[in-house]
């Protein structure tokens, strides 16, 4: 084809009237002077054609963009923005507007036929001052009126405390100290000849706190020797460690019959 030309960059053959690459959009680059008719030489007085040298810039550009669709993108962004803006301004004022109403109700309006005097409004007032004070004027009195006859009432007469009553003494121990060499258990039960006393040691000056009638048992631990006691059996300084009646204590052997169990030595010294 005359007049066409190759692109340097992808080596397709252009027409001759087309100033960009049809494959990659490369611009068609400068046309070197053409030479003379018949001759594969350049004519008398032209200049040697210079070699074509492509710019790596023009060669790795590509065709030049159009900036339609970036002016066309930034509209439609201004666009959006200013229809929220006015949502949101709508919004505000909406909201403004309802608090103004709720806020300040306006007065309805007023009848002038059916509408007081302002003397009429004067009249009431003064009735509803004078109503107030006549009934406050019997709460001021039933206030008062307490406190009155509190401070006319005498006082109470105080009630004196009762009088306590005597102690009593101190009652005595049902039972003596326990010694340490008692037994668990009694030696056995012997007769009483005649009634003795029970006492809180072995010696007629310990507290009485018991008494074994005369004819009876009593139970017998062990003993210890106290206070001479002369008896109708014998003469003796025994005492026993008995329990009668729930109690224990010293009681003396003069009246009791334990002469063969001593002699069998039954009772153990405590």
């Amino acid at each position: 084809m005359i007049g066409a030309w190759q692109c340097p960059r992808c080596d397709t053959s252009n027409d001759a009237n087309s100033l960009e690459c049809v494959v990659c959009d490369l611009p068609r680059p400068s046309t070197p002077p053409v030479a003379a008719a018949g001759s594969g030489q350049p004519g008398p007085g032209a200049a040697s054609p210079a070699p074509t040298v492509e710019s790596p810039l023009v060669a790795e550009a590509g065709p030049p963009r159009s900036k339609a669709p970036l002016i066309a993108g930034l509209v439609v962004a201004l666009t959006l923005i200013v229809c929220i803006g006015v949502v949101v301004a709508t919004k505000i004022q909406g909201g403004k507007s309802a608090t103004t109403t709720i806020g300040a109700q306006p007065n309805p309006p007023v009848d002038s036929s059916t509408a007081p005097s302002s003397s009429s409004t004067t009249t009431s007032s003064s009735t509803s001052t004078s109503t107030t004070a006549t009934v406050a004027a019997p709460v001021t009195v039933q206030t008062v009126l307490p406190a009155t006859t509190t401070t006319t009432e005498p006082p109470p007469v105080p009630t004196p405390p009762p009088t306590p009553p005597p102690t009593p003494p101190a009652a005595k121990s049902t039972n003596a100290l326990v010694p340490s060499g008692a037994p668990a258990r009694p030696v056995g039960s012997y007769r009483v000849v005649s009634a003795t006393k029970i006492r809180t040691g072995p010696a007629t000056s310990y507290d009485e706190i018991g008494t074994i009638p005369s004819g009876t048992r009593v139970a017998i631990y062990c003993y210890r020797n106290g206070e001479n006691v002369s008896g109708s059996l014998t003469d003796t300084n025994d005492w026993n460690w008995v329990e009668y009646g729930g109690v224990s204590g010293w009681a003396s052997d003069y009246t009791m019959d334990t002469q063969a169990a001593y002699d069998a030595g039954l009772f153990k010294l405590c």
